[in-house]
């Protein structure tokens, strides 16, 4: 995936876009997310919390793939008030939330047995 800061991309391995999600990062706490690459392991669907936005809940923690000060960082949906504290918060509607969730959790989980556990990297680069 690519985050350019407007917009995360789901990118494939030719680096054509494959879908596009409007996206922030900040202004709270720290700022925007740190450019660099991220890895993304897990994603869990979440409700009655903070990153729920119209009827939709989800959470995936980003991991620095660089040295930095910053932890627990992770892309959901931007719900309450607009921007994040470093996050990736994804601004679409319910269907375009639902649609980044379910292709996400189906990458990470795609294999058959229970032991697969596939990865993303996030490039961050304003």
């Amino acid at each position: 995936m690519r985050f350019d800061g407007d917009s995360l991309d789901i990118i494939d391995a030719n680096n054509n876009i494959v879908a596009s999600y409007g996206a922030l990062s900040g202004p709270y706490g720290n700022g925007p997310l740190p450019e660099g690459v991220w890895t993304l392991s897990n994603i869990i669907k979440l409700e009655n919390n903070l990153y729920v936005k119209d009827g939709v809940g989800f959470w995936g923690l980003l991991y620095p793939q660089f040295r930095t000060e910053r932890s627990g960082i992770g892309i959901h949906p931007d719900g309450g008030v607009r921007g994040t504290r470093g996050c990736i918060g994804l601004t679409g509607n319910a269907s375009e939330l639902n649609d980044f969730y379910n292709r996400i959790h189906d990458y990470i989980y795609r294999s058959s047995s229970c032991n697969a556990h596939n990865f993303i990297n996030v490039y961050v680069d304003y």
